[in-house]
């Protein structure tokens, strides 16, 4: 009897919040399942997340017929359908590419990925409770109820950005286990958990690794504050602590190595992109909403800082205030440091990898409330009516507060009347006999209620209505088997290497489908391919790291190795020119380049950089833009082959000057007519255009400002407005996704009857400042010259890994791969080691002498090997070290 009541006092934190979490996860489904909705968010679930772990269904397919068949070590590292070409290990290591919770996800359901995308989550949720558990019993010697509770407090404390983004509930349910293996090093100096957490944090998604390493060093920091303990035994902790941390970096050396160099080589490091505006301070209306948030279950995700948090946390965190004594200074310290942190950018940007300014780690804040919910759980059924007096008294005044700044919507009073019952609850379970002899299991009570009301009043479409900006079914499964896309892998020879261009844009479409396309969607972007589509200005370009495509611009397509154009709409307006129809939504180019062609000229990347971004496409047609000098290769000043338009301008609620934009109302437009119909392409430049923020007071924005703005081409008295518009949109440097570039440029297509005006047209009031509007027309006629220079190499094959084929020169040339450049790529000509030169800004080249040669390419993940070979020697080294302690131990016995 004594075994079976130790053995549940010891586990009984961990069966209750197990069974208790059936509860909300009940509520939540129940809405999801009503309107037949996935948990795929719209945009970034469906569009990244859901595509990844599709990914991961086929990897997976693939190295269980790799084992059938004996071709396991053929599984490409090179993966064509991740944007124009990427790495999987180190693109989708973000997206828990390795992560054992999502490939048994997929194992359990292969066929129905919705259930595999709804597991993974939830699985996730019920590892971030249950470590929390694990990690406030070994600290803190609590009720199994009341831990339980904070488990259920803690792990729904993120609810909202889990559903969105189910990749950051990695860190959630790593970082207390993380804390956990500290504080068995530092009580009993077994290092060993340390390195095993180490070792799978880095190992399934090292980025949130790299922020619960800088926040459990400040965990570490404030322990050993409050610890009574000699300055050499607190630097012998440190110590064992950065050598833990190092053998388990070490031991997953294999997919570390790789990724740290993939991350180091993205655009988002430094301190360009994000909320520019200050280091220290955040727009003065994110702290309004931060402490109107704290009583809300409701998050506010401005730059990603979610904390649902629940009224008993609150009133838990008002009671530590005025607690008095040293044993509670640790609490205090890490609840202040934790919320600290989430007020400064530059702190957001450090634990982000010195990329821009984001609190995805909030949940660090949810960890110290919970504690404190744990530590101060008995303290909420002893209050003394003094304490309940001062306690109704602050929940008061931040009402007031709270609603004073604007902070609470419709919704608002649901959370204000949780937030009057908890405080009349805590009144009864410590005045009324009755109560108080079950005040623990009441307040228990309440903190599931206010879960579950907290639950309905976000998915309620009556109140938050979140279920509403997930997918359903339906509209998923439409998303991934767009037609057009269908056609382009029916039609063409699947055996010649091609890209496809598609005009919609759902993004990764082309990766779900296996279908090589030019959108790319993922967080790790290489800084070549976002610096090639900021030169160029494509306004198909998302801030930060979306791509939707290459716009349709003919030249940029034919360096790209497009050769088919898919639409699923039936208005071919926005068709590229020189794409032939073969059969409805399907188009070929009629100047198809190959995958490889050869270059004769060599321009100066300074030389290019001087141009306009029209120009600069146009150049790359004319010869290979490189950093270097090539030998043997001539050096050329390209001609500008755009020519500026003259044009005269009517505007409607806008106010025009030299250098500023004032529109007035909702959709004010400008308008450019010109003298004569332009039959040519057309495309719009407004130079260094940027949009003011609207309040400089910083008293009314979270997110900055932002506004969308429509271009198209116009017919003489046509008027109607067409789905082919170009869309832009202009953030302020106060935006979350800001990231500066030298204006927009818009490819307004071609019209067989000619455009006679452009017509702009902006989305709300808003002001501009720009340097210069110009209408540019593309020369067709020198464009084909340039394509006609240029030789196109059919027997250029591409395989898994591989590149190879022969080519003929006539003199000293290069040949151009529309391949991302790599430095996991290397070449040989004619078996002799040849450099790989970056092209173009982003693609690859090989310069060759004259004659007949054979070429051959193959790629190895960057630092992959080293990786694997410090994995191994990190092993190595363990075993020899746990012999010699063995053999030690057995002597000294």
């Amino acid at each position: 009897m004594n075994i079976r009541a130790s053995w549940w006092e010891k586990y009984k934190s961990y069966i209750l919040y197990a069974v208790l979490l059936i509860i909300p996860i009940f509520v939540m489904d129940s809405y999801f399942s009503s309107g037949k909705i996935t948990y795929a968010w719209n945009p970034d679930g469906w569009g990244q997340h859901y595509v990844a772990l599709q990914y991961i269904r086929d990897y997976q397919l693939k190295i269980v017929n790799g084992i059938a068949n004996g071709t396991l070590f053929q599984i490409p590292h090179f993966c064509y359908t991740l944007g124009q070409g990427a790495d999987p290990l180190t693109t989708l290591n973000a997206y828990d590419f390795l992560d054992p919770i999502s490939w048994i996800s997929v194992a359990l359901f292969p066929n129905r990925l919705t259930r595999s995308y709804k597991l993974m989550i939830w699985i996730k949720i019920f590892l971030s409770g249950e470590a929390f558990c694990l990690y406030s019993n070994y600290i803190r010697k609590a009720d199994g109820w009341r831990t339980a509770m904070g488990g259920l407090l803690y792990s729904f404390f993120n609810i909202e950005y889990f559903f969105y983004f189910p990749n950051f509930m990695h860190g959630c349910y790593l970082f207390p286990v993380i804390l956990w293996a500290i504080e068995i090093l530092m009580r009993e100096k077994r290092k060993a958990p340390l390195v095993v957490v180490t070792f799978y944090s880095f190992l399934t998604n090292y980025y949130f690794f790299y922020s619960n390493v800088i926040l459990s060093m400040l965990y570490l920091c404030i322990r050993l504050l409050c610890k009574k303990s000699t300055v050499s035994e607190n630097i012998q902790i440190c110590k064992n602590v950065c050598v833990a941390y190092l053998v388990g970096g070490l031991l997953s050396g294999v997919v570390l190595f790789p990724t740290v160099h993939a991350f180091l080589n993205n655009y988002r490091i430094g301190l360009t992109t994000g909320y520019t505006e200050s280091l220290v301070l955040y727009p003065m209306n994110f702290y309004k909403q931060l402490f109107v948030h704290l009583g809300k279950f409701q998050g506010m995700l401005a730059y990603h800082t979610v904390i649902d948090g629940i009224p008993l946390g609150l009133i838990c965190l008002f009671l530590l205030i005025i607690q008095k004594g040293n044993q509670w200074k640790t609490m205090k310290i890490a609840v202040v440091s934790s919320l600290l942190i989430m007020c400064i950018p530059l702190c957001g940007r450090i634990l982000n990898g010195f990329g821009y300014a984001t609190n995805r780690w909030s949940y660090a804040f949810a960890l110290a409330v919970a504690m404190v919910y744990v530590g101060l759980g008995d303290k909420l059924c002893k209050l003394e009516k003094k304490q309940l007096i001062v306690l109704t008294m602050m929940v008061a005044i931040y009402m007031c507060v709270a609603h004073s700044i604007g902070g609470n919507s419709s919704d608002g009073y649901s959370y204000d009347v949780l937030l009057l019952l908890t405080v009349l609850v805590l009144w009864a379970v410590n005045t009324i006999p009755l109560f108080k002899a079950h005040g623990n299991l009441i307040l228990g009570e309440v903190t599931i209620l206010s879960v579950i009301v907290g639950i309905c009043v976000i998915f309620s479409p009556a109140y938050g209505g979140f279920v509403k900006q997930f997918v359903n079914a339906d509209n998923l499964n439409a998303y991934f088997t767009a037609p057009s896309i269908s056609k382009a892998r029916g039609t063409a020879n699947q055996k010649e290497f091609y890209r496809v261009e598609k005009r919609e844009t759902n993004m990764n479409v082309e990766c779900a489908n296996q279908v090589r396309g030019t959108t790319f969607w993922w967080s790790i972007m290489d800084k070549n391919f976002q610096r090639y589509c900021t030169d160029l200005q494509l306004n198909t370009m998302n801030p930060n790291c979306g791509l939707h495509g290459l716009d349709g611009r003919r030249a940029l397509l034919d360096l790209a190795g497009v050769k088919y154009y898919t639409t699923d709409s039936k208005d071919n307006e926005g068709v590229p020119v020189g794409y032939k129809k073969i059969e409805e939504g399907l188009y070929e180019n009629k100047h198809y380049l190959s995958n490889a062609f050869l270059y004769e000229q060599r321009i100066s990347r300074k030389v290019v950089a001087r141009m306009n971004p029209l120009n600069r496409q146009e150049a790359m047609l004319q010869g290979v833009v490189t950093d270097t000098r090539i030998p043997n290769i001539k050096t050329i000043t390209p001609n500008e082959r755009m020519t500026s338009l003259p044009y005269k301008v009517e505007t409607k609620d806008v106010n025009l000057t030299k250098t500023r934009i004032s529109v007035k109302n909702k959709k004010g437009s400008i308008t450019l007519h010109f003298d004569k119909p332009m039959k040519g392409e057309l495309y719009l430049w407004m130079k260094g255009l940027e949009i003011k923020e609207a309040d400089k007071s910083m008293c009314s924005l979270i997110m900055g400002t932002s506004s969308d703005i429509w271009c198209r081409g116009q017919k003489k008295g046509d008027f109607r407005v067409s789905d082919y518009e170009k869309k832009v949109r202009a953030l302020s440097s106060y935006h979350y996704w800001y990231a500066p570039k030298d204006g927009v440029t818009c490819y307004l297509g071609k019209s067989e009857e000619g455009y006679d005006s452009v017509k702009i047209v902006f989305a709300k009031p808003a002001e501009y400042t720009y340097k210069s509007i110009g209408v540019y027309e593309n020369d067709t006629a020198k464009y084909m010259e340039d394509i006609s220079k240029l030789t196109p190499c059919r027997n250029i094959s591409i395989g898994n890994d591989t590149v190879s084929g022969s080519v003929e020169c006539t003199g000293n040339e290069m040949l151009f791969l529309s391949i991302p450049y790599s430095t996991g790529w290397s070449a040989k000509v004619d078996g002799e080691k040849s450099s790989i030169v970056k092209a173009n800004g982003m693609y690859m080249a090989i310069p060759l002498p004259p004659g007949k040669h054979h070429i051959q390419l193959k790629y190895s993940t960057p630092w992959l090997r080293a990786g694997i070979l410090t994995s191994l020697m990190t092993l190595f080294g363990i075993l020899i070290y746990q012999v010699i302690r063995m053999k030690n131990k057995s002597k000294s016995a």
